[in-house]
């Protein structure tokens, strides 16, 4: 499963649900790719996007009444859906994140009840 640009679009709530989802539908040993916009890890990283993405936020605001938010932690929340991490990269300044995951044998971590 290949996710680009599309977390940092919906709500956690709607994150959580999604992870959920894409677990069930996943043999054991199917991959989930996350390519998204992400708050970046570093202090400097995060002070120069918040300086660019400012203006475009606003603009973005004004044509469409909605933006876009900076993923933090999702990492966490992909292995707390019952993935293994495999693999985490940062790209430009950090404003850009990739995620590796399979889904292993065994139960996800996240249950029905909590993804809402």
């Amino acid at each position: 499963m290949i996710s680009g640009l599309c977390f940092s679009e919906i709500t956690p709530g709607e994150q959580n649900y999604a992870l959920w989802e894409i677990y069930r539908l996943l043999k054991p040993g199917g991959l989930l790719i996350i390519v998204d916009e992400a708050e970046p890890p570093h202090l400097l990283g995060r002070l120069i996007y918040r300086l660019i993405r400012i203006p475009f936020a606003l603009l973005t605001w004004s044509l469409a009444r909605t933006t876009t938010r900076a993923l933090r932690d999702l990492p966490r929340k992909v292995a707390g859906a019952g993935f293994k991490v495999k693999s985490v990269h940062y790209h430009g300044f950090g404003n850009l994140v990739e995620i590796v995951a399979r889904k292993e044998d065994g139960g996800p971590a996240l249950h029905i009840g909590e993804h809402n």
